[in-house]
């Protein structure tokens, strides 16, 4: 196994996309995915998200990143993917389970399921990622300035406990 934690990453990322596949079909009156609701086939969706799950597949089995920075960036996007996606399964299910959503929901504008589709990716996916990058950034910055104590797995400074974190 290559990189067990992005293999567990993109094996998750596949699963939750499949599933998002078929509970998405049970519910396409009331589908707020912008592409769908440009395109109107749901075979595009089904194309859309085989491509990124492809792309994932072989993110993982050539596992070159340029910086650290990208393989953060990388396992940002797969797990943040995954929370939405998740999500997206979760509500599709309960339409499923509950026609009357389905029905009342198809009567929304399109308009206005695509707003608030928006707004869900902005508040689960985009804002958090941000700030994740922020933080990474001001981590990466702020790094040179810290020496670590008995913790770190690098090598140890002869003349005292302080560990030497070379990255």
């Amino acid at each position: 196994m290559r990189n067990p934690i992005i293999f567990f990453l993109v094996f998750l990322f596949t699963i939750v996309n499949l599933l998002d596949i078929v509970t998405t079909y049970f519910i396409l009156p009331a589908e707020s995915n912008p592409l769908f609701n440009m395109i109107g086939k749901y075979w595009f969706i089904v194309l859309f998200k085989l491509f990124f799950i492809g792309l994932a597949w072989w993110l993982y089995l050539k596992n070159v990143y340029l910086t650290r920075f990208i393989y953060f960036l990388y396992i940002l996007i797969l797990t943040l993917s995954l929370l939405l996606i998740g999500l997206a399964v979760f509500a599709n299910i309960y339409g499923i389970l509950h026609p009357q959503l389905i029905i009342e929901s198809s009567q929304v504008p399109i308009k206005e399921r695509t707003v608030a589709y928006f707004q869900m990716v902005s508040i689960i996916y985009v804002l958090p990622m941000i700030l994740c990058i922020i933080a990474y950034k001001l981590h990466e910055i702020g790094i040179k300035y810290i020496k670590v104590i008995n913790g770190g797995q690098k090598k140890k400074n002869n003349s005292s406990n302080i560990i030497v974190d070379n990255n």
